[in-house]
């Protein structure tokens, strides 16, 4: 049997359709953030995420919402282009302040999601923050139940991370719950192999 170049896979594989939601919050200020930062500069610069094997491809989409007490402005990149790079500016501008609501942001994800046909993606929220959230666990819960898909939300933990309310996220959506202190490839690759 013929071995499809990764070009022809690329089209008939089911894209990454990838929610990263950042902690922006106070709790985030200093350590918290530069671990968030420089993690995401790892993902959204294609030269560095080549040396790990995380690079995007030309067709997954991947979102930024970034959050302190509620979701910030929401950015969106098609592709492995400079559209996917732009983000990272963004990421780099903001400042850490106010509250934590990662409830919230994690509910803007899923609507977010609703804007796809989801058979045609592989669907994932990724939380990067400190575990140390305001919020509502069941109001995040009950959307989660009424969107009806499968969609994980993995957390990867920075900052004086606590990971009791992120193993609930996990627990509600089979996911898992990574410390991007330890091993941020690791987690990334985990989370990049899921879709």
């Amino acid at each position: 049997t013929p071995i499809k170049s990764s070009a022809a896979s690329d089209v008939y594989k089911r894209q990454s359709l990838n929610v990263y939601c950042l902690d922006y919050s106070g709790s985030m200020a200093g350590e918290g953030n530069r671990q968030l930062e420089a993690a995401m500069e790892q993902l959204l610069i294609q030269s560095n995420a080549q040396e790990h094997f995380l690079q995007a491809s030309s067709r997954e989409v991947n979102i930024l919402i970034p959050f302190s007490g509620e979701p910030m402005e929401v950015c969106t990149a098609q592709g492995n282009g400079a559209e996917l790079e732009a983000l990272n500016t963004t990421v780099q501008d903001l400042a850490p302040g106010g509250g934590t609501d990662m409830y919230a942001a994690a509910l803007r994800g899923l609507e977010e999601l609703k804007n796809y046909d989801l058979a045609q993606y592989t669907p994932a929220i990724i939380l990067l923050t400190d575990g140390q959230s305001e919020g509502s666990f069941r109001a995040f819960a009950d959307a989660y139940q009424e969107l009806g898909a499968q969609v994980p939300v993995f957390s990867i933990m920075f900052g004086d991370a606590d990971e009791s309310q992120l193993e609930d996220l996990a627990e509600l959506t089979n996911a898992r719950v990574f410390d991007g202190r330890e091993d941020l490839v690791g987690a990334f690759r985990s989370v990049k192999g899921y879709n």
